[in-house]
């Protein structure tokens, strides 16, 4: 084979030859939970309530190893001290559409003291009176029996999947080591078991790196962290899209955070939110004697045991991957059909240019594509005495709206952006034009989304072009029916000019679960208030609370959200929608520019030093900060005005921060450095 510098095409061929990424169901896309604490029935419910509670999405729940009995490391008999009745544990989880996992260490064998001792011992032949049975990979008689027997009796008490913990190389279970080590052989088992049951359902391991060849049993544990570090947050993105080069793809990285650096917990949330599995665990620093400090000193694996700001962020990131999953499941049938994962280098599009290779161990140059359409470079440094941190990222060639600002920027070989980040935001630039398909998560309604047909699809299509077109993948999320075509592919379109947008939507294929029915939400990002639309030829109204066959303006993002009735999945949909003239440069930035305006307010306003707040003059920070709300009143009573907004935003931004830099002498000097970044960032 050679390839040059087609990495792409190598990939594929290699997967030709090695095998393909594994196309793993589509909860593992969403967010597990893991830790090692000593927790029992009446603990399980309560994690899975508090996710609720909070809004959090949760979609697998993973029991680490205090879930077996207690004669080592390794078992596979529940405790029944901690749960008397199993199966009515992992029914109540089921119930709540969230997938189960355990934690596995194969080397310890089979006790005596196992449920399943007995049988397992009869079925290979071994003495029942000679003690524990080794593990043993090299017998397929002895090793199908233990997946059969053993394991089996876990899976019918409703176990979806194994972590295999603690093999990592090795000769354990009769191997010789090297290529052949129980790593890959005990993945290799346990993804495949189904398939050789006959059973219709894909398999999954949570399991360490066991070789070349592994990309075929995902998702990956790249093992406990070593420390809570700012330098191993900044590995993992690096670690992670460099994987991608031998199709291992699907890293899961342990996510935690320290006591005592609440800020770094959540740069590791807001980087698993957009790496390749999203997995909270801790190699037992949750719990211990670190209890007993005064404070306590425990690492911190719930997302909630935080202060409030710190928590904001953390929900916000992980309502971000929820929402993503239609995009990113999207990528996973790509990884199984090309070869290329959901993380990927930036050489694999840009391979001639030198920028695209600066990404390091360090975390320099942490950046990488997250599917077709997004590239991300996720904070892996720590904030200044401002409350900003500072990144350096390569924008490459093309134009790209950056999530969180609305910011167009025009990329090259050669440009880079550096700039500050709130707390509050993950560096994340969508292709110009691009349409991104989401599912809406609500709150109250967080548990078990990944296990769910799409019911609504959301589509926020970017400006930037006059034409695009995306396909949406879908199935059943849990069989290999998609293997025998059963699947349905959404493909939409749009043709746009400066005043209106055609988009049509259409899909073809099936499979028995598929909605008949569904609803959709255009979101416009950058676009300006509606002056006709109408769903397949039929007008739709304007209603500030937005909808079924509405339409609305959010103002704080700069969007014209459009929301359909439910409409048949079998029939092609066509919306249309005519606004004034919309020139993107006017809009660029704007969002930024109030949602910055909003922090730096509330920032000031904790002092009561913000100007205006105690007189009749000034308070210009205050009236930019509560545009949006503006714009999404106006949007529906008085368009005049609402371009006169808009196009007076950015000077009076201009003066807000001119008033809020006089300010500087008077008040709190960290105070009025955060306020100033966060200004000073809005439109870069």
């Amino acid at each position: 084979f050679g390839h040059g510098l087609n990495y792409q095409q190598a990939l594929y061929d290699y997967s030709l030859v090695g095998g393909k990424i594994a196309m793993i169901p589509r909860y593992a896309n969403g967010i597990f939970w893991s830790i090692w604490y000593n927790y029992n029935n009446f603990d399980v419910r309560q994690v899975v309530d508090t996710y609720r509670s909070h809004s959090l999405p949760l979609d697998v729940y993973i029991l680490d190893m205090d879930w077996h009995t207690k004669q080592g490391w390794g078992g596979y008999s529940f405790d029944t001290r901690l749960f008397p009745i199993p199966s009515a544990t992992l029914g109540w989880l089921k119930s709540q559409g969230l997938a189960t996992a355990a934690n596995l260490h194969d080397d310890d064998g089979v006790r005596p003291s196992e449920n399943m001792y007995q049988r397992y011992a009869q079925a290979i032949g071994h003495n029942p009176n000679s003690g524990t049975i080794p593990l043993n990979l090299i017998n397929s008689t002895v090793a199908y029996a233990f997946e059969d027997i053993v394991l089996a009796d876990v899976e019918r008490q409703g176990m979806d999947s194994w972590w295999i913990d603690w093999q990592q190389g090795g000769k354990q279970g009769g191997l010789v080591g090297g290529k052949q080590n129980p790593t890959i052989w005990l993945n290799h088992l346990r993804s495949t078991d189904h398939i050789r049951r006959g059973e219709n359902q894909r398999g999954l391991v949570l399991a360490r790196w066991g070789g070349l060849g592994t990309h075929r049993y995902q998702v990956g544990f790249s093992g406990d962290v070593a420390s809570l570090t700012w330098a191993n947050l900044a590995y993992q993105p690096y670690f992670s899209l460099t994987g991608s080069n031998v199709l291992y793809g699907f890293w899961s990285h342990d996510i935690v955070g320290p006591s005592d650096d609440h800020e770094l917990h959540t740069r590791w949330i807001q980087w698993g939110a957009y790496s390749g599995v999203f997995r909270t665990h801790d190699r037992g620093m949750s719990a211990g004697g670190c209890a007993n400090s005064n404070p306590p000193s425990c690492g911190i694996v719930a997302p909630w045991k935080v202060p409030d700001r710190y928590f904001e962020a953390n929900r916000e990131a992980m309502l971000a991957r929820e929402k993503l999953l239609p995009y990113i499941y999207n990528a996973t049938r790509q990884a199984f059909d090309t070869g290329i994962s959901l993380i990927r280098p930036m050489y694999y599009r840009y391979p001639y240019l030198d920028n695209a290779y600066l990404a390091d161990e360090n975390g320099n140059f942490a950046q990488y594509f997250f599917g077709d359409h997004i590239f991300v470079a996720p904070i892996v440094n720590a904030a200044s005495t401002n409350s900003m941190a500072s990144k350096s990222i390569w924008i490459p060639p093309g134009n790209w709206i950056e999530k969180e600002t609305g910011v167009i920027l025009t990329g090259s070989d050669t440009f880079i952006l550096t700039k500050s980040f709130d707390l509050t935001e993950i560096p994340v630039f969508v292709r110009a034009g691009a349409i991104i398909p989401e599912s809406p998560v609500r709150p109250g309604d967080t548990i078990g989304l990944a296990t769910r047909q799409i019911t609504t699809l959301e589509l926020h299509i970017y400006p930037g072009a006059t034409s695009f077109s995306t396909n949406i993948y879908e199935d059943d999320g849990l069989t290999v029916s998609y293997l025998s075509n059963k699947y349905v592919w959404t493909n939409v379109k749009y043709t746009r000019d400066a005043s209106s947008i055609s988009i049509t939507i259409t899909t073809t294929g099936s499979y028995p679960e598929f909605p008949t029915q569904r609803d959709y939400v255009i979101r416009l990002v950058n676009s300006l208030p509606v002056r006709d639309a109408s769903v397949n030829g039929q007008t739709i109204s304007y209603s500030s609370l937005g909808g079924a066959n509405t339409w609305r303006y959010d103002g704080v993002h700069v969007t014209t959200v459009i929301q359909t009735v439910q409409l048949s999945t079998n029939n092609p949909i066509t919306i249309k929608v005519t606004t004034d003239p919309v020139v993107d440069s006017l809009l660029s930035g704007i969002r930024g520019g109030i949602q910055h305006a909003i922090l730096a307010k509330q920032n000031l306003d904790a002092s009561r030093v913000t100007p205006g707040a105690h007189s009749v003059s000034g308070g210009l920070i205050s009236d930019v900060a509560s545009t949006g709300e503006y714009l999404s009143y106006l949007a529906g009573t008085d368009l005049n005005r609402f371009a006169s907004i808009v196009g007076s935003f950015k000077a009076n931004f201009a003066a807000a921060v001119s008033e809020v830099r006089a300010l500087g002498p008077s008040i709190d000097r960290n105070r009025w450095d955060y306020s100033m970044e966060l200004l000073n960032s809005a439109f870069n």
